[in-house]
């Protein structure tokens, strides 16, 4: 069950019980089989099938990883990637048979949720967790930012139908006078961290933790009777994670939450993270690996520096560093950001 904005505000904290997480089979498999994925050539995003009725978009150009969940009657999307591309993945999303009832946003980042107005203004409700809310309408100069870059960020996308993606982020630029913060917030909360959502007959698990961890508002998304899991971004495979001090990240809180993500799946689990290919569980081991040699790595630094620290040594010698563990990955652009703010969380800076 979820709960309206305002109606979060008539009763305070909201109701405080969580929602029961059994499993449903209910579901139609035949009916689902009967929704066709389009074909490839005809879309501008990579659509991906995992299972019957789950297709991502797994597109490292256009932003964090997007699930659509489809439904006997109804179907979900999971974050909305950039404004300029919105409307193709509403058009695309809608192509599959069912009609898109949901979005759920798994964070507040930009690339997750720059999409939100284009869903809303459809009537499709887009549902947050309440401490993503204020980030997402704190995002609105982002977003006007990314709206702006939009034709030219499009125009470097070799693409089917990209001329007609292109006008309409030529549009956007022009309707962009009449919105405000509220075009891209959601229209409904959850209304605990463990809220059961019901697509078709499908159930959807969103969970938030309690706890900062890449931020303070980080919801994984589970499908009982896939067996499938998205992580937003409290996974990057085979990537180097972003880490955002203004959200609140915490790597050693990242840990701890990853640890509880990770009791969800079993050793045939599909994981869609939010950056990076489509993995089974060992890619949450990994992101988690990953975390404790960085937090082991800086504090050796630390350590081993302490008295030029204490003197005032800039942070950057050990931004600029990389370890063995750091090899190999993508996203190489924000190594040094890692590196500084799990700096910062182990010296309190």
């Amino acid at each position: 069950m979820l709960i309206t904005r305002r109606e979060a505000l008539m009763t305070g904290a909201g109701l405080a019980a969580g929602l029961a997480m059994a499993p449903s089979t209910a579901w139609a498999r035949t009916t689902l089989r009967r929704h066709a994925q389009p074909e490839a050539g005809a879309t501008f995003f990579p659509w991906t099938r995992l299972a019957d009725g789950l297709h991502a978009v797994v597109d490292p150009q256009t932003g964090g990883n997007s699930l659509l969940i489809v439904g006997s009657d109804a179907a979900a999307l999971v974050d909305t990637k950039y404004p300029a591309i919105a409307q193709a993945l509403l058009r695309e999303s809608r192509a599959f048979g069912p009609p898109l009832r949901h979005v759920i946003n798994t964070h507040h980042h930009g690339d997750h949720t720059g999409g939100n107005y284009a869903f809303t203004a459809a009537g499709i409700e887009v549902i947050a967790h309440k401490k993503a809310e204020p980030r997402i309408l704190a995002n609105y100069e982002q977003y006007v930012g990314q709206v702006g870059g939009g034709p030219r960020f499009v125009g470097g996308l070799d693409r089917p139908t990209q001329a007609a993606v292109l006008q309409e982020a030529g549009e956007l630029t022009e309707e962009l006078r009449h919105m405000d913060a509220s075009d891209w917030g959601p229209s409904r909360l959850m209304e605990s961290d463990n809220t059961t959502l019901t697509v078709g007959a499908r159930t959807v698990q969103l969970t938030h933790f309690g706890q900062n961890a890449h931020t303070d508002n980080d919801t994984v998304v589970f499908l009982p009777d896939a067996n499938l899991l998205h992580t937003g971004d409290l996974v990057f495979s085979g990537l180097h994670p972003y880490f955002d001090p203004s959200a609140g990240v915490t790597a050693r809180g990242w840990i701890q939450v990853l640890a509880k993500v990770r009791a969800l799946c079993d050793d045939k689990t599909v994981v869609v993270p939010g950056h990076g290919a489509v993995g089974d569980a060992t890619i949450i081991d990994k992101q988690r690996d990953y975390l404790q040699s960085l937090i082991d790595a800086v504090q050796a630094d630390i350590d081993a520096v302490q008295a030029d620290i204490d003197a005032g040594l800039p942070k950057d010698a050990i931004a600029a560093k990389s370890w063995g563990f750091m090899e190999g990955l993508g996203f190489e652009q924000v190594r040094p950001r890692a590196i500084s703010a799990v700096y910062d969380e182990l010296t309190d800076g």
